[in-house]
């Protein structure tokens, strides 16, 4: 879906090279993208799916979350 991809290219560019200052800014990115289509609920779903695979990496370098974003996308 275009808005996973979407998201997996803004979060590419986050320089944050913490997790919680990068997982701040990825919500960010997040909260613009659902503001363009509010009843859009693909769009929520894509999203949705994309925080969830950032949560469940958060463990791993920030490097790493990125790759798995476009992974995942």
């Amino acid at each position: 879906m275009v808005a996973a991809y979407g998201i997996a290219l803004l979060a590419s560019g986050i320089q944050e090279k913490k997790c919680d200052a990068f997982y701040s800014k990825f919500k960010e990115i997040k909260a613009y993208l659902e503001s363009s289509r509010p009843t859009a609920v693909n769009l929520f779903w894509a999203l949705n799916r994309m925080k969830d695979a950032v949560q469940a990496n958060k463990d791993k370098p920030i490097d790493e979350i990125k790759k798995i974003l476009f992974e995942e996308a």
